[in-house]
């Protein structure tokens, strides 16, 4: 019996000499439940099983944990982005077998998601250095497949194929930020002009306390399944236990992750269709702010507003994507 548990000991430690390092120097979080992410050849393999958590004390001084609360995950930690920084966030994900759960019923995502039908499984997330500071997540489900926000990345039935996730942002506090999400090169999510740090989705269960403003200096990006469950209170909720079940183990493959900093939300032929725009409405008398080729608030009020513009066909936002169409539109119909 010693030989044995002799000869398990080696092979443990021998399969863990094996494994590669994680990418971009994440490590496996302080938090995972029984399984740890392991990278090999390239492909960082992550798996949850049900109920089976970590009850390592957050140390925040509440006195709560993983295991307290039902939550249950596998992910890797450690990357930080600061306030008013720009990244490009890029990786490939499948989830090589079944999903063993649905989604729920979510009352606090009615106004936010179609049917009020969301999910308290995320593969990925995006999180400010406050308590409760969620802001993005990537999250999953059999019925719904890949979502982010209220957007599908991947289809259920898509989601044993390598699909690629990229997130371009400019982390802000105020209404100079922007981001752009695609999946296979497929926008899905575009704005400009918002607060990026604060999440555009925030209701209690996504971890957000609605109407308070955190104002992160960082933010944490964790790739990897979480099984969110439903808190040290769950018998006030009706709840059997705090777990959300899932009837299969959730295994979740990725690679090629890559986290980019200088971020930029315009190309150069962007870039000089808001500078002349800049100029053209400051020609007319307006006051777009400097022509810096930034397309502030400022700068998008001023071409709202310079000349009435009601009367032709065009986009009601003003932004990487439209700003050509508002430049030609002043250029046909107010020259200089």
């Amino acid at each position: 019996m010693q030989l044995l548990k002799i000869c398990a000991f080696i092979l443990i430690c021998s399969s863990s000499a094996l494994a590669d390092p994680h990418p971009m120097r994440l490590g496996s979080h302080p938090f995972n439940g029984s399984v740890q992410p392991v990278t090999e050849d390239g492909v960082t393999r992550f798996e949850i099983r049900n109920h089976e958590c970590s009850s390592r004390k957050y140390g925040d001084g509440r006195g709560e944990s993983d295991c307290l609360n039902g939550n249950v995950r596998s992910s890797l930690t450690a990357h930080q982005a600061n306030n008013s920084s720009s990244w490009t966030y890029e990786f490939q994900f499948r989830v090589p077998g079944p999903i063993g759960y649905s989604g729920w019923r979510n009352s606090h995502a009615c106004g936010f998601l179609p049917g009020c039908e969301d999910s308290r499984l995320r593969i990925a997330s995006w999180e400010g250095n406050r308590l409760h500071n969620f802001l993005y997540m990537l999250k999953l489900d059999s019925r719904h497949g890949a979502r982010f926000l209220d957007q599908t990345c991947v289809k259920p039935e898509d989601l044993e194929e390598w699909s690629t996730f990229r997130m371009e942002v400019h982390w802000s506090n105020n209404d100079r930020g922007w981001i752009r999400v695609s999946c296979d090169d497929r926008v899905i999510h575009f704005r400009e002009g918002n607060r990026t740090a604060e999440a555009p989705h925030c209701y209690i269960t996504n971890l957000c306390q609605d109407g308070s403003q955190k104002r992160p200096s960082r933010v944490l990006t964790i790739l990897g399944p979480v099984m969110q469950g439903f808190g040290h209170e769950w018998r006030k909720r009706g709840k059997p236990h705090q777990f959300t079940d899932f009837y299969a183990d959730i295994r979740v493959e990725m690679r090629n992750i890559v986290f980019t900093p200088e971020a930029t939300l315009y190309d150069d032929e962007t870039s000089n269709a808001v500078r002349e725009l800049q100029a053209h409405l400051l020609a007319l008398g307006c006051d777009p702010g400097p022509v810096d080729a930034a397309m502030g608030p400022k700068t998008r009020d001023s071409a709202l507003t310079c000349r009435n513009m009601s009367e032709f066909s065009l986009p009601t936002e003003i932004n990487a994507e439209t700003v050509s169409q508002w430049l030609k539109a002043y250029k046909d119909y107010h020259p200089l």
